[in-house]
């Protein structure tokens, strides 16, 4: 039985879905995009934010990729990561 008490907070959940980004993707500055309890509360929805760099490593403004990280809410484990359209 989950012990509710043990539910990861929407701040415990991003920081994880960021170390997540960083060891997948790479070290980006990101953005908290969006934060949503699913799935009944066992999994944490997690959208992350970030710019995207030219060839060069210059900053394209105003061009952003998202990325979706579904976080176990109970354990903080890493569940699934997708591409999310803007």
């Amino acid at each position: 039985m989950e012990n509710k008490l043990n539910k990861l907070s929407a701040k415990q959940a991003y920081l994880k879905a960021y170390e997540n980004f960083k060891e997948l993707i790479g070290d980006y500055e990101c953005t908290l995009e969006e934060a949503e309890l699913i799935e009944n509360g066992k999994n944490w929805s997690i959208t992350l934010g970030y710019k995207l760099n030219s060839s060069e490593g210059i900053v394209i403004f105003g061009k952003k990729q998202y990325k979706n990280f579904i976080i176990d809410a109970y354990t903080g484990e890493f569940v699934a990561m997708k591409i999310r359209e803007a």
